[in-house]
C-alpha cells in the first residue's frame, strides 16, 4: 500500500498536543499518542513538532536516538515528505553516516522481527503460534522460551492485557498517587510504635556482641530512620539487579512467567503508566520478607524505627521511578538521573540498576557508561 505524500507546510500545521506530526528521512509520522508516552519528556516532542527531526535524532549533543527507537516509530508512520528528495543529497552530506544507519536500522528491524505495517504484526512475525498480544499474556509468555529476552527487550508502547479477569487484572495496575495513600500511613504507625516501645521500655541494646552492643533511645529514633532510608537504597539495587534482572531458564515456563509480571512487562513496555509503580499487593510480599528480616536481627523499638524509615525510601523511589518516566525535569540533576534510566531501559539493560539515585552503581560497577549516556542520552 502506498503511502500518501505530505509538503512541508503540510507538516508544519501539526504541532500541538492533540494533533501532533514530525517527519524523519523522508517519512511522516503521527505522534499524538506517543506524547505522553515519550521516554525523553512530551516537551521534546512539542517543541519540535511539524518539522523534520531526522539531525535531532542523530545528534550526540542534542537527543540522539537508539536503533531500537527507529524500529519502534514505524507504526505511527503515515505517509512521506514530498520534499525529502530535495534535501536528502544535503542531509546526507552533513553525516556521512546517515545511509549505514538507515541500513542498520533496516537491519534491526528484520532482527527484531518488526514490520512496516502495524504492532500486531511486529509481535506476530517473532511466531505467530507462540504470542497473540490482543489475548491475556499470562497464560503464553512462558511459551517464548528462548525468546523471551530479545522480545522484552523490544520495547513498545502496546498496552498488554495480563489476566482475563477484571479483578485480577486490576491488581497489576496501579496509579502513582496510590503509593503515598497507602504507604505513607504505614510508615507513620511503625514511628509511632517505635516510640510507644522507647517509652514504655526505655533504651534498648543493639549489637550486644559488638564491644557491649550499643545503647539506643528515643533520641536515637532521627539516626535509625535515615539508616532506614538508605536501607532502601541497597535492597532497591539488590531487588533490582539480582531479582528483577534475572535471567529465567529458557525451560521454565512458571519461572518466565513470574519474571514478566514482576518486571519483564515494565522493560517490554516502560512507559505504561497504569504499569509503572509497583502495586501494593505484590509490594506486601516483598514487605513481609523485609519486615521479618529487621526484626529478627534487630530489637523491636529499633526495628520499627527503621521499617519506617525503609517505607519512605520506597515511597520516594516508586515516585522518583514515575517521575523519571512521565516527568520533564529542569534541575541538571534530575535530568541526568532521567537520562541514566532511560539509558538503562533503551541501551544498556545490564547497568545503570539504580533508579532513586546511582549510589550503589559505583561501588558494584554497574554505573551506565558516560559515553554512552552522552551519545544516547534519551531513546
Amino acid at each position: 500500500m502506498k503511502h500518501a505524500a505530505y509538503s512541508e507546510a503540510e507538516i508544519a500545521r501539526h504541532r500541538t498536543v492533540s494533533d501532533l506530526w514530525v517527519s524523519s528521512r523522508g517519512k511522516v509520522y503521527d505522534v499524538t499518542k506517543f506524547i505522553d508516552r515519550h521516554p525523553g519528556g512530551m516537551e521534546v516532542l512539542l517543541t519540535r513538532g511539524g518539522s523534520d527531526v531526522t539531525e535531532v535524532m542523530r545528534s550526540a549533543d542534542v537527543h540522539k536516538h537508539s536503533k531500537a527507537a527507529y524500529a519502534m516509530m514505524d507504526q505511527y508512520c503515515i505517509g512521506e515528505c514530498k520534499d525529502y528528495e530535495d534535501h536528502q543529497e544535503a542531509w546526507d552530506n552533513n553525516n556521512e553516516q546517515s545511509g549505514n544507519e538507515r541500513l542498520e536500522t533496516d537491519q534491526l528491524s528484520r532482527d527484531l522481527g518488526i514490520r512496516r505495517e502495524s504492532v500486531q504484526e511486529l509481535h506476530a512475525e517473532l511466531d505467530p503460534s507462540i504470542i497473540d498480544i490482543t489475548k491475556p499474556m499470562v497464560w503464553q509468555i512462558g511459551k517464548l522460551g528462548k525468546h523471551y529476552q530479545k522480545w522484552i527487550h523490544t520495547p513498545d508502547d502496546v498496552d498488554l492485557r495480563f489476566f482475563e479477569t477484571d479483578w485480577i487484572e486490576s491488581l497489576t495496575m496501579c496509579q502513582w498517587y496510590v503509593i503515598p495513600t497507602v504507604w505513607l500511613p504505614i510508615m507513620l504507625y511503625f514511628l509511632y510504635l517505635s516510640a510507644s516501645e522507647f517509652f514504655e521500655s526505655g533504651p534498648e541494646v543493639m549489637m550486644p556482641f559488638l564491644f557491649g552492643g550499643i545503647t539506643l533511645s528515643t533520641w536515637h529514633m532521627p539516626i535509625l530512620f535515615i539508616g532506614g532510608v538508605l536501607m532502601w537504597t541497597l535492597l532497591e539495587y539488590v531487588i533490582h539487579r539480582w531479582v528483577f534482572h534475572l535471567r529465567p531458564p529458557h525451560w521454565s515456563k512458571l519461572l518466565i512467567t513470574l519474571h514478566f509480571l514482576f518486571h519483564g512487562q515494565h522493560h517490554k513496555n516502560p512507559m505504561n503508566k497504569d504499569r509503572l509503580v509497583f502495586p501494593p499487593v505484590p509490594a506486601a510480599f516483598f514487605a513481609f520478607f523485609i519486615y521479618h528480616a529487621y526484626c529478627s536481627l534487630l530489637p523491636r523499638a529499633s526495628s520499627w524505627c527503621i521499617i519506617a524509615g525503609t517505607v519512605l525510601g520506597y515511597i520516594y523511589y516508586d515516585l522518583m521511578h514515575y517521575y523519571l518516566h512521565h516527568g520533564s525535569p529542569s534541575l541538571p540533576y534530575l535530568k541526568d538521573l532521567k537520562n541514566y534510566h532511560i539509558n538503562h531501559h533503551y541501551v544498556e539493560q545490564q547497568k545503570g540498576f539504580g533508579i532513586s539515585s546511582k549510589l550503589w552503581d559505583y561501588p558494584f560497577s554497574t554505573l551506565s557508561s558516560p559515553t554512552n549516556r552522552n551519545t544516547e542520552k534519551s531513546r
